[in-house]
């Protein structure tokens, strides 16, 4: 990557990450090389972005798509209240929420919604609150855990593969029980508000290239 962009002339910082490099062009592109060899271009939807993402065979639904490029998917469970605060802050980042229950059925099933919607968007917030309680099966003596609901867990997979890594976040009620064999992604334990980490958000988005001004945070 670092031979590519030399070539042509493209000014770029490079930064190590989890698992790879990401280069922040000068152009306004960001792109994640991983030690896997996968490539994930984000950032301005400009030509450049497209070309890159052709030739290095980005699997980003975002890459080359500028249409995609501010569609934020919202994982949540029963918490409306943080579920709406997460809304209205992307909003007033210049943002565009999809939240599931608010996207017209157009006659799809729910499964064929979230589909469609996975497609649509270029980075995930998974909410992740204790709305249900849970214990190993037979443990009796065992106390209760908070768990987020299984739609929350089975989306946070779904986006997980679909986008990688470095376009996901995980907000989260501390003392949530966590899926314990993800590693290398965002994750932001909250104590009663999301707010609380409102801005270690919009860093974690800025790096996978959302364009937020920090200062306005």
């Amino acid at each position: 990557m670092k031979r590519e962009l030399t070539e042509r002339g493209v000014t770029f910082d490079e930064r190590a990450i989890d698992y790879g490099h990401q280069f922040r062009l000068g152009s306004g592109e960001v792109v994640n090389v991983y030690d896997s060899r996968k490539v994930h271009v984000a950032g301005k939807g400009t030509a450049l972005r497209t070309e890159l993402a052709e030739l290095f065979g980005s699997t980003s639904p975002a890459a080359g798509s500028a249409a995609t490029a501010g569609n934020v998917f919202v994982v949540n469970g029963h918490d409306a209240g943080a579920k709406d605060a997460l809304e209205a802050m992307l909003r007033r980042w210049g943002l565009n929420p999809i939240i599931l229950d608010q996207e017209a059925a157009s006659g799809l099933t729910l499964i064929e919604k979230l589909d469609k919607s996975v497609a649509d968007a270029s980075y995930a917030v998974v909410l992740m609150t204790g709305d249900d309680l849970a214990r190993i099966k037979g443990d009796t003596d065992a106390q209760l855990v908070p768990r987020a609901r299984q739609n929350v867990v089975r989306e946070l997979g779904i986006f997980l593969g679909r986008l990688g890594r470095a376009q996901l976040a995980i907000l989260y009620e501390r003392g949530v029980e966590l899926p314990s064999d993800i590693h290398g992604v965002e994750y932001l334990p909250f104590e009663k508000k999301i707010e609380e980490k409102k801005l270690e958000l919009a860093k974690a988005m800025a790096n996978a290239g959302f364009d937020i001004d920090l200062k306005t945070v």
